[in-house]
């Protein structure tokens, strides 16, 4: 399917914010999610003729964000204690300030939890369909998502009991 400006416009205005709360969780970095924003939508335009239709664009867009991510954590020898998650920079990641700690919770966890939990939480999406985008079995997404669930629960347990000391 080739891509008008026009075209590429929308498809920007729908899934931006998206394809920045997914990299801004994995990098725990706005610089970082910036650019790979960028990257993912450079890659759209370079490989427009894959898209088969919206449905498909979606699944493609989080497939290539979380490649992409997973890429420049590598390239950059990310570590997970090189950043401290500033809610601040998340603005654009939550709408409601009351939940910054389950913001910090999540991005905590490793990528591996934090996607298909953010996938199913979020966006919206079955467990069938996070399976078939990641291309992973959806006993594996059913385990990483309680997995994540019991790790969120004592990550916000721990903060709540922190701020009463």
């Amino acid at each position: 399917m080739l891509l008008s400006n026009n075209d590429v416009e929308h498809i920007y205005t729908i899934y931006a914010d998206m394809v920045y709360r997914i990299c801004f969780l994995s990098l725990k970095n706005k610089t970082d999610a910036e650019d790979a924003v960028q990257g993912v939508f450079i890659k759209l335009l370079e490989n427009q003729d894959r898209i088969k239709s919206e449905d498909h664009l979606k699944y493609w867009l989080i497939r290539v964000t979380q490649n992409l991510c997973k890429d420049i954590i590598k390239k950059n020898n990310h570590s997970r204690k090189e950043y401290l998650f500033d809610i601040k920079d998340s603005q654009a990641l939550y709408e409601n300030n009351n939940i910054s700690c389950l913001g910090e919770a999540l991005a905590k966890l490793s990528q591996e939890h934090m996607l298909p939990i953010y996938l199913h939480y979020y966006e919206g999406y079955s467990y069938k369909e996070i399976s078939t985008m990641l291309k992973i079995p959806i006993t594996t997404i059913k385990m990483r998502i309680y997995y994540a669930k019991k790790k969120l629960k004592l990550l916000i347990e721990e903060d709540i009991k922190n701020d009463r000391e």
